[in-house]
């Protein structure tokens, strides 16, 4: 397998998941290992297209497939339906699919925290990022605009309490760290 953009990969429910953009194409591949990464299979190629690279979260038992629209700018965030049993996975498509009316030209961020699923992204049009969450409900309103801008996607990383964003600096090469803070449901 090949692909033109940066792969996603993440842990969960014991096994592996890789998700990439096909090389030559843009349909959103999904593989499985269940051998601690020494081989993967049982490939699915989605119908949904992207023009970057996927993302992948695990939250709250459920496996979440993140991307960019192909055609669009809108970006997408769905279940990933990995079968019955979690120790024998199939790969059987994606479920409830949330279209965004958000707009980015760049790849987005998944990250789970606290049971909440949020989604991270550079602004379509200009350089500002977003975190909104829950991310797996597109009529969502709870959506924090920064002030810190780039022009490359932000990285979300989280722990049992925290959540952290790196990015690198608008107009200038210099690499970003912050942790998001929530007061009251809003960041």
């Amino acid at each position: 397998d090949t692909t033109d953009a940066s792969p996603a990969i993440i842990s969960h429910n014991g096994n592996l998941y890789l998700a990439f953009k096909g090389s030559g194409n843009e349909n959103i591949n999904i593989m499985v290992s269940t051998n601690d990464g020494a081989s993967f299979g049982g490939k699915f190629v989605s119908n949904e297209t992207t023009t970057d690279a996927p993302t992948v979260a695990s939250c709250s038992g459920q496996l979440y497939l993140g991307w960019k629209g192909s055609g669009n700018e809108n970006f997408n965030v769905a279940i990933v339906n990995t079968g019955p049993n979690a120790a024998s996975p199939q790969i059987l498509g994606t479920l409830n699919k949330a279209i965004f009316s958000d707009t980015t030209d760049l790849r987005i961020a998944l990250v789970a925290q606290g049971g909440l699923l949020f989604v991270g992204w550079k602004g379509s049009g200009n350089d500002n990022f977003n975190l909104l969450f829950p991310a797996d409900v597109n009529s969502c309103t709870s959506k924090f605009i920064t002030s810190e801008s780039s022009s490359h996607a932000p990285s979300y990383a989280a722990n049992d309490s925290r959540i952290w964003v790196a990015w690198k600096g608008s107009g200038n090469d210099q690499l970003n760290v912050a942790r998001v803070d929530f007061g009251s449901q809003t960041a």
